[in-house]
């Protein structure tokens, strides 16, 4: 496809998939790296997954935008996994394009921000995306300092393998359930989390309650730096909640990060849920990083 500026945006096919995911690997994460990391990418298919790039005079991938449908078009969503142009004045031009391969039951399409990425929000808020939602990006600096805490009666954690895959999933659905942009976890998807070599075993759990799966958390070490860790999940079913259960799988996540040499231990936390956010700031998280989900509702 090409336009009026000499713009040639091509869709994303087997050829072009390795260019592309070069490109991701490269820029993706100067916007949002939830999606770009190795791992991710081993999932990306384009005949499921569309996707463009912005090609340059020399035929080089100069810009690149992919959504992923595959967990959230059940919901009526689709999120960005890459957004990114070198050059500004294509944002409009490529967002338009992916824009026009949306299936028309991806009705809310959204992506993650950092502040202050001006030429983009530009482009968004031309193409019909406003920012609807914060995300803080807590860290915890000094993990060899936690103390455990009690874990509530009639509860015992167990290390979460993949072969407690459907439980996971029941617990991640059932936590998340009617949270803006949630993805519908699938017992598959959970036995690919679980089973990474980086997870960090004692701090990733499955607490049962009553003889019912009541919560999870899912501790890494990061990709590119292993002393540092993450914790990508933590969740409490509705019915177990307000008895300190989170409070006890983030405090041995902590603990179990700081058994592996990990320094520092981040995650993310909706602005809007306040009783999370205290809870991370209670147990000695401090905010390092805020961004913004800017969304669009497509009509028809």
């Amino acid at each position: 496809m090409g336009s009026d500026d000499g713009i040639r945006i091509v869709d994303v096919d087997s050829a072009l998939a390795a260019p592309f995911l070069d490109y991701v690997r490269v820029h993706g994460a100067e916007h949002d790296d939830s999606y770009t990391l190795e791992e991710e990418l081993e999932h990306f298919e384009p005949a499921i997954e569309p996707a463009a790039v912005v090609l340059g005079e020399a035929d080089e991938v100069v810009g690149a935008a992919s959504v992923m449908l595959d967990g959230y078009l059940a919901e009526g969503l689709g999120r960005f996994r890459i957004l990114h142009a070198l050059d500004p004045e294509v944002y409009p031009h490529l967002i338009a394009h992916i824009l026009g391969r949306m299936p028309a039951e991806a009705r809310r399409l959204s992506l993650f921000l950092p502040t202050g990425a001006r030429s983009i929000e530009e482009a968004l808020t031309l193409c019909g995306f406003a920012p609807t939602r914060h995300a803080y990006i807590v860290e915890h600096r000094a993990p060899a300092h936690t103390h455990v805490t009690d874990i509530p009666a009639d509860t015992h954690f167990e290390q979460a393998l993949p072969t407690a895959a459907e439980d996971w999933a029941h617990v991640v659905n059932a936590a998340f359930k009617g949270e803006p942009g949630r993805y519908d976890m699938t017992a598959e998807r959970a036995r690919e989390l679980l089973a990474r070599q980086r997870v960090i075993r004692d701090g990733t759990l499955l607490a049962w309650r009553g003889g019912l799966p009541a919560g999870v958390i899912l501790t890494a070490r990061d990709c590119d730096e292993c002393s540092q860790a993450e914790i990508e999940t933590i969740a409490v079913c509705p019915a177990h909640q307000g008895i300190g259960l989170g409070r006890a799988m983030l405090r041995t996540a902590l603990h179990a990060a700081a058994e592996h040499s990990c320094t520092r231990v981040s995650l993310s936390v909706s602005a809007a849920n306040k009783r999370a956010l205290s809870l991370y700031l209670d147990a000695g998280f401090v905010v390092g990083q805020v961004r913004i989900c800017w969304e669009t509702v497509r009509q028809g």
